[in-house]
């Protein structure tokens, strides 16, 4: 087949997220409708390798398929194709209904003038899929919708990081006030990812939906060392390795929780494999975690909760922040037990899962995931400051 060039794509970030999108979609395709082969990497033809190498350097974001391809760069509301976000969605203010709106320094009230935290999400669809299948789209809509709620948390942040620099009386009630708002979204995004059961049979996902997910890495796991993807026509030697052993589509490629962590100061920021994920995610977002990491220690919030004097009401705040985190990890240890864990058991599990050893499962990222999720729940919980 002929190359595609990427040139009248490169002056728009629109047009090459979606490139990227398709082929990394197409490579999916590739790789996993081929047998295996334990001792020789996959040649990925150059008409695939070559675009998506040039599209994914040209975004800063790994050659392969992404969380931000399966769910950021995946959706749209539902009904009308081309109608603007705002006009499907009048009600998406990402505060208003989360957030408290802002304080006069002379009021006596510090309470959140909140009275839902149930505001309904848009209807979404998704523009790409693997197999066809209902339970695939809401595998990725219930994440995107995860996404829209979230987008809260960060304005939430911004905020309390805002006050921080000030750090008087008043600033205090309002960082109080903003990680109370800020435990509730949280919750909210827990109370969405559970709805991951309404839609997504666990049988549909183990068997016929997570295996398009793998990258490189999974190449060859069910007999030898990971052989990995080998691009054809991609010489340059670091993008080779790159594009060689590439992990696979996680949910721990999302900005969001990583921005948490690193807001409430938790231990997971040291985790190298969060760390790594990051490479798998846009450029922006990495730049936004980058930013959060670089706050001077004594501005953070964790300082100030633990500083001498903090009074308890702001460190009562930090907390509800902290556990309505671990609420969110306890409930991602659910679905994965059910989606993952539990099918793993049963007789004809997928050949990525090896021996189907419970503890020895791995997510898509290659991680051990029963230790790695309970590990960094209970890091989230060791957060917890003492009054």
């Amino acid at each position: 087949m002929d190359v595609l060039p990427i040139d009248p794509l490169v002056h728009s970030e629109t047009l090459l997220r979606r490139a990227h999108a398709v082929l990394a979609f197409l490579l999916a395709f590739y790789a996993h409708s081929h047998p295996r082969d334990a001792s020789a990497p996959l040649v990925v033809p150059k008409s695939i390798a070559l675009p998506l190498s040039t599209v994914s350097r040209a975004i800063g974001i790994a050659p392969v398929v992404t969380y931000a391809d399966t769910v950021l760069w995946n959706w749209r509301p539902a009904g009308d194709p081309t109608a603007p976000l705002a006009s499907a969605t009048p009600n998406l203010n990402p505060l208003s209904q989360f957030a408290a709106p802002s304080i006069n320094p002379l009021s006596q009230s510090t309470g959140p003038a909140v009275t839902s935290f149930e505001a309904k999400l848009p209807e979404l669809e998704c523009l790409m899929l693997f197999t066809g299948l209902p339970s695939e789209a809401h595998f990725y809509l219930t994440s995107a919708r995860i996404e829209l709620a979230s987008a809260a948390a960060l304005q939430l942040m911004q905020r309390t990081l805002d006050e921080l620099f000030l750090s008087d009386a008043i600033a205090l009630k309002r960082i109080a006030v903003n990680l109370t708002s800020l435990a509730k979204v949280i919750d909210r995004m827990t109370v969405l990812l559970e709805d991951m059961k309404n839609g997504c049979d666990p049988a549909d996902f183990y068997n016929h939906i997570r295996p398009w997910f793998r990258g490189g890495e999974a190449w060859n796991n069910g007999g030898g060392d990971a052989q990995g993807f080998e691009f054809e026509g991609v010489e340059d030697p670091v993008e080779k390795e790159r594009a060689r052993m590439t992990a696979g589509a996680s949910a721990g490629q999302s900005s969001i929780v990583h921005a948490l962590d690193i807001f409430l100061g938790t231990p997971n920021t040291l985790s190298p494999f969060l760390s790594k994920m990051e490479y798998y995610m846009p450029r922006h977002h990495r730049a936004f975690l980058r930013h959060l990491r670089a706050m001077p220690a004594q501005t953070t919030l964790s300082a100030l909760v633990r500083a001498p004097g903090t009074n308890d009401t702001v460190k009562m705040a930090f907390n509800e922040s902290v556990l309505a985190l671990k609420r969110f990890r306890d409930m991602h240890i659910r679905i994965a037990t059910l989606y993952i864990v539990n099918q793993a058991r049963r007789p004809h599990p997928s050949p990525a899962e090896g021996d189907g050893q419970v503890d020895k499962v791995k997510g898509t990222g290659g991680t051990e995931l029963v230790p790695f999720l309970k590990g960094i729940r209970d890091n989230t919980a060791r957060t917890v400051v003492p009054l």
